[in-house]
């Protein structure tokens, strides 16, 4: 069933814990601090055996300072241009500002400091989603500078590795596959050649593009990024149009619509993207998170784990692993 827009009244402490998360997933923030102010002001028996046990009434309230101070914070801003990059800035002044009055309320209290860094930490993962977590990262290129277009001969295994791997985050995928190929020609049964092979099949586009489709894919995750949806949603369905075997863009559709709520159609784009490349991490994260937002966390484990055996360096993989160890927890509270 999709999560409604509204926080529903009447769940205990550990369903608005887990609620809390779906919206994260979502990245609708102002439904997830209010999500998270309601399971702190729920009862202590709700949250034995979580990573809240321990916790006190008092421990609660206090707990419950993050929440308003951050959900004051998204509410202000929800209509503001740019919204996007606003929650953002007030979600980390938020933060400082809950962060600061929270740390004199911890002292001395470990039950109470454990969880006020877990949802620290999961408030955290949001900015960082919000901030291009699955996008190229600018410093490496900017630290590393532009390789030249054409690759080069004479390189080593590993020199090979790592300027596929920059290839591919300007947005030079026939490069990045042409370095990577060299690499494991040179190292076919080393650990170089082995990673430049997973590299390959799990974050390249599994048929040659061309690269001006390549950076069209790149201005439409630019343009979700933004908050510009409408007009992202218009250039991946341009793109899915003119390139159907570019699984890339299937999957970036996919994230709009999860993030829209619509998780039944992102789940048959999310499919799409896998049916031309099963390897293709970031769509496993994807379905993932689509599962994890339809309450399906025993298919979301799965996805994750297959996201994870292709690509194990993927930052993704990492948080989303860190939001479904809390999940569990929730669940399946110690007895």
């Amino acid at each position: 069933m999709a999560l409604s827009k509204k926080v529903p009244d009447g769940l205990n402490g550990r369903e608005y814990s887990i609620l809390t998360i779906q919206y994260l997933m979502l990245q609708w923030l102002p439904q997830a601090s209010e999500s998270h102010a309601k399971s702190m002001k729920c009862g202590v028996e709700d949250f034995h055996g979580t990573p809240f046990d321990g916790m006190s009434k008092d421990d609660l309230a206090r707990m419950n300072m993050l929440s308003s101070v951050v959900h004051g914070s998204l509410t202000a801003g929800e209509h503001v241009s740019s919204a996007a990059e606003y929650l953002r800035h007030q979600l980390n002044d938020g933060m400082a500002k809950a962060n600061t009055v929270l740390d004199h309320a911890v002292e001395g209290n470990q039950p109470l400091k454990d969880a006020k860094e877990k949802i620290t930490d999961a408030w955290k993962i949001t900015g960082q989603q919000l901030t291009n977590l699955l996008g190229k990262t600018v410093e490496n290129v900017l630290s590393s500078g532009a390789p030249s277009r054409d690759v080069p001969q004479g390189l080593s295994a590993k020199e090979y590795l790592d300027l596929g791997i920059q290839y591919k985050n300007i947005g030079w995928t026939e490069q990045s596959r042409d370095a990577l190929e060299r690499a494991i020609e040179l190292d076919r049964d080393g650990a170089i050649g082995k990673e430049a092979h997973r590299f390959m099949i799990s974050r390249l586009p599994h048929h040659p593009v061309p690269h001006a489709a390549v950076q069209r894919n790149i201005s439409g995750y630019n343009l979700m990024q933004a908050n510009r949806r409408e007009e992202a949603k218009t250039v991946f369905e341009a793109l899915i149009k003119d390139y159907p075997t570019f699984e890339w863009p299937f999957s970036n559709l996919g994230r709009l619509y999860i993030n829209s709520g619509d998780t039944h159609r992102a789940r048959d784009l999310l499919w799409h993207a896998l049916d031309i490349n099963p390897h293709y991490a970031n769509a496993w994260c994807n379905l993932a998170i689509a599962k994890i937002v339809d309450s399906d966390f025993d298919d979301a484990e799965n996805c994750l784990e297959k996201a994870m055996s292709l690509d194990p360096k993927n930052p993704v993989c990492e948080h989303l692993n860190a939001m479904l160890s809390l999940i569990r927890q929730f669940r399946h509270p110690k007895t």
